[in-house]
């Protein structure tokens, strides 16, 4: 998802439906259905990996409608150049293990 957003130079977020983000990360229907649920198993591991593994750093903020929350917004930024070394050291890192 945040691959063909990262490189926009005018627009840094975006607000989705839950089902969209369901969709969108491949949960099933039936799994995950509580906010929380969703947000600690998937939504969380998901953002900490984009966060060290790739050029942008993201987050997700949940926003709600009386008090459920319905929708996500997702907000991204470039990383500066300390963030892509760190984050070519993780992928270096990881391609060792993968190797070795």
């Amino acid at each position: 998802m945040l691959c063909k957003r990262a490189g926009l130079t005018s627009k840094f977020s975006e607000t989705f439906y839950l089902e969209d983000i369901r969709a969108f990360l491949g949960v099933p229907t039936n799994r995950l259905s509580r906010f929380p649920d969703l947000r600690r198993y998937c939504l969380q591991p998901a953002v900490d990996e984009v966060n060290a593994l790739s050029s942008v750093y993201c987050r997700f903020d949940p926003i709600k409608e009386g008090r459920a929350v319905t929708k996500v917004k997702m907000t991204w930024f470039p990383k500066d150049e300390a963030g892509l070394m760190l984050a070519y050291k993780e992928l270096d890192d990881r391609q060792g293990l993968i190797d070795g």
